[in-house]
């Protein structure tokens, strides 16, 4: 037996959901769902799967290869029923030497009906032919890539694709700049060190809800009681492109209860001479879906810190920003501030510059061991505030650059 994947019963535990309504001619003399009909629906949400992660099964056979099914599991747990509406989880579960397994669970409102295993392997002109090279970067089981460095004579730059494709460390003139894993008070927390992509919202999403299109949506809360950061900051990137100077990730967006709407994002991280570039992208999928995009660095204490905003968001109780301006107050922050010109501040000695094509920044002084400044294209809860659109197949682009005065 090929099959070595183990197919899990927790929705959360796979990349992608696609949807099936169950038809009458799928039922047989008893009234449930024929045991030969899961393989179809698994199909389908195989295919709807590739399309997801930007390789449609239709390039893949214009390439001259095809993706055979050599092998099946299925565990039939509840019947299926007429008109039934399958949710069909699915993931890539493991990557061989030759042949590569997918997951799949089957629920109806979150019950469990079926779990199954596919394995496939890659054939050209009907003989086997070596898997291609982005399905095995897509290895679940994979060992974490090692942190990748790109450097001048005066910056050098960690990136940790596997932490969640953050800048790990800025050093500039011998100095780090960032906060790193081991300095934070809690070194097992993923959003308190180094500098991480917030995809696709940026801040809080208050309580974890939101309405877009009519439609009510719900995204796990992770930070006191309510959705903060977006996904990307805790998901492994794939690297799409390394050389001295530039490095290039791509993540493609679950589409489960993390986040429902897919996507994919992707980061390029640059130096030249005494500046670092950031740019991070995000394009809807196949379905519509809102979006704001940011960056949170943790800088260590700056020594001098000059921030001359127009305007900040009024903050409430619940430490939720609301759609009113006022006046800037003294500080320290954590608020969300109108803000066109460069930041500029000093850390260890090295002074610094801050610019951005974002207005919205977030300030958050309140630590003694750190300040965090954070550009972003909208203020925190902006899906409940002011959300911004993107039609299928629609970017949206952010940059910022920290230079070196």
């Amino acid at each position: 037996m090929r099959v070595t994947a183990t197919p899990s019963a927790q929705p959360g535990d796979y990349e992608f959901r696609h949807q099936v309504r169950v038809r009458f001619a799928e039922t047989d003399a008893m009234g449930i769902v024929h045991h030969s009909r899961y393989l179809p629906m698994m199909e389908e949400a195989r295919v709807a799967y590739l399309r997801h992660i930007d390789h449609p099964y239709q390039s893949i056979r214009e390439d001259g290869m095809e993706m055979a099914v050599i092998e099946v599991f299925l565990q039939y747990r509840q019947p299926l029923l007429f008109d039934d509406l399958v949710d069909v989880h699915v993931t890539l579960a493991k990557v061989d030497r030759a042949s590569f397994q997918m997951a799949y669970l089957l629920t109806v409102d979150g019950e469990v009906r079926a779990t199954g295993v596919t394995v496939h392997g890659c054939t050209r002109d009907g003989r086997p032919t070596r898997l291609p090279a982005w399905l095995k970067r897509l290895d679940p089981t994979a060992p974490a890539p090692p942190a990748v460095v790109i450097a001048t004579d005066r910056l050098s730059v960690e990136v940790a694709p596997s932490n969640g494709g953050r800048l790990a460390q800025i050093t500039a003139d011998g100095v780090e700049l960032l906060v790193g894993r081991a300095d934070d008070p809690d070194p097992g927390a993923t959003m308190a060190w180094g500098s991480y992509p917030m995809v696709p919202w940026a801040g809080r999403i208050r309580r974890g809800q939101f309405t877009f299109d009519g439609v009510e949506h719900t995204v796990p809360v992770n930070f006191g009681g309510h959705a903060i950061h977006g996904v990307g900051f805790d998901l492994p990137w794939a690297v799409t492109h390394h050389d001295a100077d530039r490095v290039e990730l791509e993540l493609a967006m679950p589409s489960d209860r993390r986040w429902p709407f897919g996507g994919v994002t992707r980061q390029t991280i640059a130096v030249d001479g005494a500046v670092v570039r950031c740019e991070l992208s995000v394009t809807a999928g196949a379905q519509a879906m809102p979006a704001t995009l940011g960056w949170h660095p943790w800088f260590r204490k700056p020594d001098r810190f000059e921030f001359h905003p127009t305007a900040m968001y009024e903050r409430d109780d619940e430490w939720i920003t609301v759609d009113r301006l006022v006046d800037v107050p003294d500080r320290p922050w954590d608020d969300c501030f109108i803000n066109v010109e460069p930041v500029r501040f000093s850390v260890g000695g090295v002074d610094l510059r801050m610019t951005s094509g974002c207005d919205h920044w977030v300030v958050f002084d309140m630590r003694e061991h750190a300040t965090c400044v954070e550009p972003q294209t909208g203020p925190p809860d902006a899906f409940n505030i002011r959300p911004n659109r993107l039609e299928p197949g629609d970017t949206l682009t952010a940059w910022f650059e920290l230079a070196i005065e």
